[in-house]
């Protein structure tokens, strides 16, 4: 049976800076609509942010950058209503300019198969 569930899909403020990192991908039997995906700067400083969506055995790199050096200004948020569809292997993937400067949440639907 087909199931759908509201949720935050993932969450990440990485650490290390310039290290692009999963912040979700559908486990296997699952697909995922993400409906809004937002980057909050918690520092004061100005960052700059990276958001690539990738296919089974794609890198994070500029053919698949979605986001590329987004500037977020300090104690700011960025939001953007993305209704991303990804399918079990595919993923979002985030990095920072700025290692724990940036937050990075994706909101929507898992889809159990």
């Amino acid at each position: 049976m087909v199931t759908e569930v509201r949720k935050i899909l993932g969450k990440k403020r990485p650490v290390a800076a310039g290290t692009p990192e999963d912040l979700y991908g559908p486990p296997v039997d699952s697909e995922a609509v993400t409906s809004t995906l937002t980057i909050t700067n918690v520092t004061e400083d100005i960052s700059k942010a990276r958001i690539y969506v990738l296919q089974s055995g794609d890198v994070a790199d500029l053919d698949n950058a979605l986001y590329y050096d987004l500037p977020i200004t300090g104690n700011d948020t960025f939001a953007a209503t993305v209704g991303l569809a990804l399918k079990a292997g595919e993923k979002i993937m985030v990095e920072s300019e700025i290692g724990g400067a940036l937050n990075f949440m994706a909101f929507g639907v898992e889809i159990n198969l």
